[in-house]
């Protein structure tokens, strides 16, 4: 089998993303196929649907935030978000506080229980990483890691690098 080679790979790509592996991106596709979905909330102890997951995830990993900036972030509609957090709410995953900045505004926060479940998810997602690269040879699964780790370098760069956005005379 060919293969090309990776780059020469940075050992400082996961320190460059404290709270996100270099692999987040296959956890998180993993997680969210439909039928594995369903069977690794259950494996979890949880009874939220996949879109509830992923809030509480993108909570974890975040500092409490307002529901619209959390829907602006995600890309959704703020009602989605809202039933998402309403969900989260009645399981006691997550708390509204007040918005020190507007004291007619709130944040959502995790709680306990929430940072317990995003726990419980993440072992579950290793278990089942661990499971599909059970059979990889250690040199596929050197490969494996050399390139992710290029791959979030070449993020990190891209995202470190200044665009200019004045427009165009």
């Amino acid at each position: 089998m060919n293969r090309r080679s990776p780059k020469s790979p940075s050992t400082t790509a996961t320190s460059s993303c404290p709270r996100r592996q270099p692999y987040a991106w296959i956890f998180r596709s993993y997680w969210s196929d439909q039928k594995y979905g369903t069977g690794a909330m259950a494996e979890a102890g949880l009874s939220l649907d996949r879109a509830a997951a992923a809030i509480l995830r993108y909570i974890a990993e975040s500092e409490p935030l307002r529901p619209g900036v959390l829907a602006a972030r995600l890309t959704v509609e703020a009602s989605h978000v809202t039933r998402r957090l309403r969900q989260l709410e009645r399981a006691g995953h997550v708390i509204r506080v007040p918005d020190p900045d507007d004291r007619r505004a709130q944040r959502v926060q995790l709680t306990e229980a929430g940072l317990a479940a995003v726990d419980r998810m993440g072992e579950v997602r290793r278990r089942g990483m661990e499971m599909a690269l059970a059979g990889w040879s250690s040199e596929d699964l050197a490969l494996l890691a050399a390139l992710f780790h290029r791959l979030v370098d070449d993020f990190v760069a891209l995202t470190e690098v200044d665009i200019d956005v004045r427009p165009s005379a």
